[in-house]
């Protein structure tokens, strides 16, 4: 295993309640999406 992606929590704060927080479209990609581009 050469990475390890903590991602997690509900959004809450954020006003999401259907959505996880990783999930969080930023510019129409997923957070995660950019942290695995970034990796």
């Amino acid at each position: 295993m050469k990475l390890v992606i903590i991602a997690g929590g509900k959004g809450t704060r954020l006003g999401l309640k259907d959505i996880p927080k990783p999930m969080v479209q930023v510019g129409n990609i997923p957070l995660l999406e950019h942290q695995i581009r970034l990796a």
